[in-house]
């Protein structure tokens, strides 16, 4: 049996090229797997269930096909869609998972994250995700007209698109002591993530114990898919 990973899929109408790709995946290669994880980020913006975007409602039939089939799917929020909840889980057949997640990959013990708890060295993001993260403001920003939390989701966006052009791209990047520590912490031999858009294997070693880290990429310009089975796995676009 396979498991398979993708996150980073940014859906959008400025990004329908990975909608028509997504939704081939969805149709055709998935059917023959057991698992599918969607580590975050699948949507661009995400102002509540109450207000689900087009792309949403398109994937949304095609994720419940894959679970009437008796393929689990699983969503972990990323920080663009951190906002998806139970009435897209209904409607897609998805398990909401908590980030962070540890899950037994065919005998070897994995942490699933969408991957911005570990970028520690750009402290800004840190700080804004810790405020808007509150409760509180969860609740204020939901309880808002739906072209108000509209509003609110652009500015925030050009916020951070403006942070990301402004700061060196090694501070956007996974924290590799941050790393160390959420492998120790939780007593995993790997981390599959994204947010970072850095598709690629790495290969560590802690207390001479081997680690790896497995990030997948974004489908801005093609697909990033993690295939996972019981003898080896790769990277496919």
């Amino acid at each position: 049996m396979t498991t398979f990973f993708i996150s980073d899929l940014h859906l959008s109408p400025t990004n329908p090229n990975a909608q028509k790709q997504v939704l081939e995946f969805l149709a055709k290669d998935t059917f023959s797997g057991e698992t599918l994880y969607i580590l975050g980020d699948l949507f661009n913006s995400w102002i509540g269930d109450d207000a689900p975007t087009d792309e949403g409602l398109a994937i949304a039939p095609a994720l419940h096909c894959l679970s009437k089939n008796k393929v689990q799917v699983y969503f972990l929020p990323g920080n663009r869609d951190f906002l998806v909840g139970q009435e897209f889980a209904k409607m897609s057949g998805c398990q909401i998972l908590p980030d962070p997640t540890v899950i037994d990959l065919y005998g070897i013990p994995t942490l699933l994250t969408h991957g911005d708890i570990l970028c520690t060295d750009d402290k800004i993001y840190q700080r804004s995700k810790a405020r808007f993260r509150r409760p509180i403001m969860i609740n204020t920003y939901l309880s808002l007209p739906k072209s108000q939390r509209q509003a609110i989701a652009q500015r925030i966006q050009q916020k951070s698109r403006e942070h990301t052009q402004s700061q060196p791209l090694e501070i956007m990047d996974a924290n590799q002591n941050a790393v160390e520590e959420i492998i120790q912490n939780y007593q995993v031999t790997q981390i599959i993530h994204g947010h970072t858009h850095r598709q690629g294997i790495h290969e560590f070693s802690i207390n001479n114990n081997p680690k790896r880290r497995i990030v997948l990429g974004d489908w801005f310009n093609k697909k990033s898919i993690l295939v996972y089975n019981r003898d080896n796995f790769s990277l496919i676009n």
